[in-house]
């Protein structure tokens, strides 16, 4: 299958309940080039547009988040989207028993063998993200790489997908 322009796109945003998320972290992989892409607070929510190449392919894992995250800033929706979170679950078309394929991004990863470098502070970071801005310096910090890993942990579950 051949993927124009793939570009693993992974959000933190800011999600309380009864209000719209609120993007303020995105991270991305250009997989043809190699190029990555970090934006956080006012830099990413001053972008009218992603900073991607015009006929781009979003991948991402449950790509309704990140979609979402395009709505919510206002951006154009990618011309592609492929969501690997279906795709995995599409391994079994046994839609009653998909369970056992995993619904998270690390029991997916899992599914074929492979560790979330972030598993044990992942829920850790999740509800970081999810309380919002202001962050320290340090808090900023470890939101980025956790978002820059699942970026990797997801461009490691697409090529299982995609270029078996």
């Amino acid at each position: 299958m051949i993927v124009p322009a793939p570009i693993v796109v992974d959000f933190e945003f800011e999600a309380k309940p009864g209000n719209v998320p609120r993007p303020h972290t995105m991270c991305a992989r250009e997989l043809a080039t190699g190029v990555t892409h970090v934006y956080e607070g006012e830099r990413l929510r001053g972008l009218v547009a992603p900073p991607f190449p015009p006929d781009y392919t979003l991948i991402a894992f449950a790509a309704d988040a990140e979609l979402s995250c395009y709505e919510i800033l206002g951006w154009p929706l990618p011309p592609n989207t492929i969501d690997i979170r279906i795709e995995h679950m599409m391994i079994d078309r046994n839609v009653s028993t998909v369970e056992h394929l995993g619904v998270n991004l690390e029991q997916a990863l899992a599914y074929y063998g492979i560790l979330h470098a972030c598993s044990g502070s992942k829920k850790e970071m999740q509800k970081l993200g999810g309380r919002g801005e202001p962050y320290t310096k340090e808090e900023r910090t470890q939101l980025t790489e956790y978002c820059l890993e699942d970026v990797r942990a997801e461009e490691k579950l697409y090529n299982v997908l995609f270029q078996s």
